[in-house]
C-alpha cells in the first residue's frame, strides 16, 4: 500500500489534470513508484504538488530535457559600454534562449524561457546567468543557437540602433532533487520478468 500522503492528495489533484497525457502520465507513473516496495523511496510527497504546477508543455519540455546529453543556452545582454563610459555594463534582453522547446514540439515553444523559469523556480532545473554561469568548453554546443534565426534577428535589430549584443553560454543543469523527481515521475516502474 503506498503512502496516504502521497496518494489522498494524488488522487485530489488527478481530477484536474486527467484530461492532459503528459501531466497524468506523471501521476500514474508517482503512484506505481509509491506502491512498489523497490522504488518507494523515490515518491517524494511534494511531487504531487509539483505536478500539479506543470502546465502540459513544461512536462513535454522535462521529458526532452531528461533525455538530452547536453543543455545549452545562450543568454542576451546589450552592451552598454562606450568609449567614455567603458565600465556601464550591460542589460539582459534574453534569458535561457534554447531550441528544447521545438524539439520538445510544444505548443507554446516561445514561453520555452518562461517554462525554464518555472521548472527553476520547483527546484528541478538550475538556469545560472551573469557570473553564476558555466559553460561548455565544447563550443559546438552553441553554434545551433547561434546561428539560429531568432538571435540573429535580435542582433540585427540591435546593431541597427547602433548598439551591440553579447551573447553569453551557459547550461542548464538538472539538479539533485530534479534527478530524483525525474526518475519518480518520468520512469514507470519496471518489473523483472
Amino acid at each position: 500500500s503506498p503512502k496516504l500522503q502521497i496518494v489522498g492528495p494524488l488522487i485530489d489533484k488527478y481530477k484536474y489534470v486527467h484530461d492532459s497525457e503528459e501531466l497524468s502520465q506523471m501521476f500514474i507513473n508517482l503512484l506505481a513508484n509509491a506502491m512498489d516496495k523497490d522504488t518507494v523511496q523515490k515518491a517524494h510527497p511534494s511531487f504531487v504538488n509539483i505536478i500539479s504546477e506543470l502546465s502540459p508543455d513544461e512536462a513535454k519540455l522535462l521529458k526532452t530535457i531528461s533525455l538530452e546529453p547536453v543543455l545549452p543556452k545562450l543568454d542576451v545582454t546589450l552592451n552598454h559600454k562606450t568609449l567614455e563610459k567603458p565600465d556601464a555594463g550591460h542589460t539582459y534582453l534574453y534569458e535561457n534562449f534554447t531550441l528544447l522547446g521545438t524539439k520538445a514540439q510544444l505548443h507554446f515553444p516561445d514561453l520555452t524561457p518562461t517554462y525554464l523559469s518555472n521548472l527553476e523556480r520547483l527546484n528541478i532545473i538550475s538556469c545560472p546567468v551573469g557570473i553564476m554561469a558555466e559553460a561548455y568548453t565544447e563550443k559546438s554546443h552553441y553554434i545551433s543557437l547561434k546561428e539560429d534565426s531568432f538571435i540573429e534577428g535580435l542582433q540585427n535589430k540591435v546593431r541597427k540602433e547602433g548598439k551591440e549584443v553579447e551573447l553569453h553560454e551557459g547550461i542548464i543543469k538538472i539538479t539533485d532533487f530534479g534527478e530524483l523527481f525525474i526518475d519518480a515521475v518520468l520512469a514507470p516502474v519496471q518489473k523483472a520478468s
